[in-house]
């Protein structure tokens, strides 16, 4: 949702609402995983069945893009290596929910950018003026400034069981983390 503030029709604030970024218990067979460079749709399930049998370093060069956690990573690439079944799916569906996680904050950077976009660009005046902010995106990028904010949850909700308002926030910095450096280039 997006929540904007003018003054002398000029936008002097704008910002992106969004629920928090933080997925628990995704099914990991129908989690996709982003696009790869074969181009080929893929579950977070197939992906996950797909390492299995592999080296440990082929395991953690596929696991990396995905697994920020040093720790996660390592204990997933044991997993996988392991073979062992129940280890595997538990992994697997943890995966899942990093996985989620990432898409979710991928959305929500190209929603943003979308509107700033379309904001800057519905503030210019004249075809020149389009023309000059295009170039000078196309020079220097586009700088998006993301911030979170406090969940502000009600306490009530804070004694549910599962419900961990600093770890999900930490998903959320993962998430974003994650993509801090994807480029369409």
């Amino acid at each position: 949702q997006m929540t904007s503030l003018t003054a002398d029709g000029k936008t002097v604030f704008s910002a992106s609402r969004h629920a928090i970024l933080s997925t628990k218990g995704a099914d990991p067979g129908t989690v996709k995983m982003p696009p790869s460079s074969s181009g080929e749709p893929m579950t977070v399930s197939s992906f996950s069945l797909s390492l299995v049998g592999k080296s440990a370093a082929y395991i953690e060069s596929e696991l990396k893009p995905f697994v920020g956690n040093s720790d996660d990573l390592a204990s997933m690439t044991k997993a996988f290596a392991s073979r062992n079944e129940s280890k595997i799916e538990s992994q697997t569906t943890k995966l899942a929910g990093k996985i989620s996680n990432r898409n979710k904050a991928s959305d929500l950077v190209n929603a943003s950018l979308t509107q700033k976009i379309n904001r800057e660009l519905s503030e210019c005046k004249t075809p020149e003026e389009k023309s000059a902010k295009i170039a000078d995106w196309q020079k220097n990028g586009i700088q998006l400034d993301l911030t979170s904010v406090s969940l502000v949850t009600p306490h009530g909700l804070k004694g549910m069981p599962g419900y961990e308002e600093a770890g999900m926030l930490m998903d959320q910095a993962e998430a974003l983390d994650s993509i801090q450096n994807l480029s369409t280039a």
